[in-house]
């Protein structure tokens, strides 16, 4: 049993990376479309580049229908947030900024911190 222990805390941490992935990749889904409206338009397609490249890292993880299904998922509940006009498009920025560039910069540091948070729990 103490031998699967270690195994179920790196499922569930990469459960909680995948999460963040598609979350992430739908932070910047709507961070560029906020952008494209401002009319800043290298930071949108940036945005949606970095939206792409998180997205496949969680295709990676759980598939692609499972991926964009859940991105989809994280889209409209952060759009929903965010929406109708994008005004409040800075709030997701304040939660998901600095996580999500961690997530796209230094995805192994990002399974550490999951793995650290999932150890905490126990």
């Amino acid at each position: 049993r103490q031998a699967q222990e270690p195994a179920a805390q790196e499922r569930q941490a990469l459960a909680e990376f995948y999460g963040e992935l598609t979350e992430c990749a739908a932070f910047y889904l709507i961070s560029a479309e906020a952008n494209f409206k401002r009319g800043i338009n290298r930071a949108a397609q940036a945005e949606q580049w970095m939206a792409g490249a998180l997205l496949e890292r969680a295709m990676k993880i759980g598939g692609e229908e499972q991926a964009t299904a859940q991105a989809r998922l994280a889209l409209e509940r952060l759009g929903a947030e965010a929406l109708p006009d994008l005004s409040k498009a800075s709030l997701l920025t304040d939660r998901y900024g600095v996580p999500c560039r961690q997530a796209f910069d230094d995805p192994e540091a990002r399974m550490v911190h999951w793995r650290e948070i999932i150890r905490s729990r126990r």
